[in-house]
This record gives C-alpha cells, structure tokens and sequence, in this order.
C-alpha cells in the first residue's frame, strides 16, 4: 500500500515538473518569438546556421544600437535569388562574425561593397563562429546554387584553429579537419564529446541543445556566464593542443579545394585577409605574410587589408571595438573601400575569370 502511494506521489510529481518545464518552454519560444528571437538553429551537416526571416536589435560594446536582419535564405543584406540579374557580378562572400557583422545592414562592408561598384551583386553568407570546413562545405550545399562569378572568402585569424576543432564553446559541434594517420580529411560527423564540458550537465543535453530554446537561454546566458572562467580556460587549452603545422596545413588543402572546385566552374576565387587589433597596432602579422605566400605558391588571388588598416589607425581612426575583436562602421567602411578598389576591374568591364588550380 505504503509503495503504491509512494509511486502515485512520484508520478504526480514528475508530470507537474515535465508539466512546468514544457510551460517554460512554451513561454520561452513565445517571448523569442515576439521580442527576442533567436538568429541562430541547428543543421545537421553545418552545426548551425541563420534561421530565415529575423529580425533583432543589438547594442554594441559602444552603446549603439543595430538592427540584425536575416533574410529568406539567411544571409544579411538583400536577398537574391539563386539567378543573377543580367549584367550583374555576383560575389558570394564565405566568412565568420567579421562578414555577419552585428551592424546594421547599411553599415556592413557588403551593402558598402555594392555602393562602391554598383554592377555588383553581394551575397553576404557570413554566420558567426563559422571557420574554413563550414564556409567549403556551405558552399558545396547551398552556395554554388547562387551562381556566383566570384567567392570572396574574409579570412580571420581565428579560421586556422576553428577549422581543426569539433565544436563550438556556444553553439554547438560542428564538422572539423583532422589528420587521421597523416591524411587530411574532413569529419563530418558532428561529435558531441568535444563539446559536452560546455554543456549545462542534464540528462539528454546534447538533444536539449539542439531543440529546446529554455535550455539554450540557460546553458548561454546562465550557465556560461557563471563558470565563464572554468569554461573558457578549457576552451583554451583544446585551442593550444593544436599543432601550428597542423592549423595551416588544414587551411591549405582546405583552400585548395575550394580553388580547384571553383576554377573547374569558370568562378574566381578571392581571399581577402582581416588582421586583427594587434596586428595592426604592431603594423605587421606573421599570419598574413604566411597566408600571402600560400597563395602565391597556390596562383590564388588574394588581398591583404592590413596596410590601409595601419594607414588609418595612424590617424587615430577607431577601426575595432575598443573590447571587442571585430570591427566598428568604420571599420566596415574601410574594409568595404580596399576591397571595392579591387573588385572596379571586374565591377567596370566584361565578366572575366582566371582559371587556377
């Protein structure tokens, strides 16, 4: 008798807990839908992705506030079509936060891009946290459907580690290069074992991770912040445990790659080299230089913006967020200049592409 009202009791009480963590849930979905949605959800092949059709506003580390919008298929700025206007050049840019850009969608260097060369057609497909396997593999799946004559990939320091690293501290695992008995190869499975120290410890958090937006808020912006120290020094040292030969080799073969799958298309190819903070403050950056060299020794093209970076940092022109590693909009701004100067030769004449392998 005693056992049949203990079990009775236990029951009651696990339908009213999975009762008020469903009407959590509920209430959570309601207020991201109304007030703040999430811009981000799960992919099966790339990790995350840009949910479509959002819209949010953001206050930067300077106080201003930005409106982040997502479009039908993702992408900030305009949305076009998988078919090109006639006339048009279209870019398709691949890149991390540096090409998503928490800015508003006019102060982005791509709606820049467009405003310095017209003709131009500019698919910004940046996603934050992104590295070089997710940009080649998006670009297998989804981008070459929009016929670009050109990928811009905007290369960020930070692409070298992400590329060999199963997950991300925030948002989840993701497809990583390794080199499995001295062979690259591109793992595509996505291994929660990288990823679990990071995870709010529950039954069933990886599958909570990936649905349930009550335990996204927790693990994000509860759990994170409180052992934000424990976390991010075990986010640091899975980075250490990389081999510098290892990180660049992973980049080329990943950019050799893309290269080799491009040219077989008649599309160009275009590196563009964000430095970071201190690499401008110091006026030079061994990771460029190195990066420069791959590809001369490739035939790729590429652009390096770290000499205007300089040029305008001598001015005492605030290019970064002061706590921040990403660009202010001035720093769009210039970035979206050096790298329009590039593009006038493809944006004023005949679509030509140079074949490289």
């Amino acid at each position: 008798m005693m056992g049949a009202r203990m079990i009775k009791r236990c029951s009651i009480a696990g339908i009213s807990i999975l009762g008020t963590l469903f009407l959590l849930e509920a209430g959570v979905r309601l207020y991201s839908l109304f007030f703040y949605p999430k811009m981000t959800e799960f992919d099966s092949k790339l990790g995350w992705k840009h949910a479509v059709n959002k819209r949010k506003v953001f206050r930067d580390s300077l106080g201003q506030e930005n409106v982040v919008v997502h479009n039908a298929y993702g992408h900030r700025g305009q949305a076009y079509g998988y078919r090109k206007a006639h006339g048009k050049f279209r870019a398709l840019i691949l890149g991390d936060s540096f090409a998503d850009g928490q800015l508003n969608e006019e102060d982005l260097f791509s709606a820049r891009l467009e405003k310095e060369c017209p003709r131009l057609e500019a698919i910004n497909a940046g996603v934050s946290g992104y590295g070089t396997v997710q940009e080649y593999l998006y670009l297998r799946s989804e981008g070459l459907k929009f016929d670009p004559d050109m990928v811009m990939v905007l290369f960020f320091e930070n692409d070298l580690t992400d590329n060999c690293l199963s997950y991300f501290p925030t948002f989840g695992p993701r497809p990583y290069a390794n080199f499995a008995n001295g062979k690259f190869q591109i793992d595509e499975t996505l291994d929660p074992r990288g990823f679990d120290k990071f995870a709010l410890p529950v039954p069933f958090r990886m599958i909570l991770q990936r649905w349930s937006y009550l335990y996204y808020f927790f693990n994000t912006k509860i759990y994170h912040r409180v052992f934000s120290e424990k976390l991010a020094q075990a986010h640091y040292a899975d980075l250490r445990s990389i081999a510098d030969s290892e990180k660049y080799d992973a980049f080329s073969q990943l950019i050799n790659r893309m290269n080799i799958e491009l040219s077989s298309r008649n599309i160009q190819l275009l590196l563009v080299f964000a430095p970071t903070r201190e690499d401008v403050h110091r006026g030079t950056s061994e990771t460029i230089k190195r990066l420069m060299d791959l590809c001369r020794v490739r035939q790729i093209q590429c652009l390096s913006l770290l000499d205007r970076l300089i040029q305008e940092n001598r001015r005492n022109k605030e290019l970064y967020y002061p706590v921040d590693i990403h660009w202010t909009r001035y720093g769009h701004q210039v970035a979206a200049d050096e790298v329009g100067r590039y593009l006038r030769r493809f944006c004023d004449s005949p679509i030509t592409v140079t074949s490289s392998n």
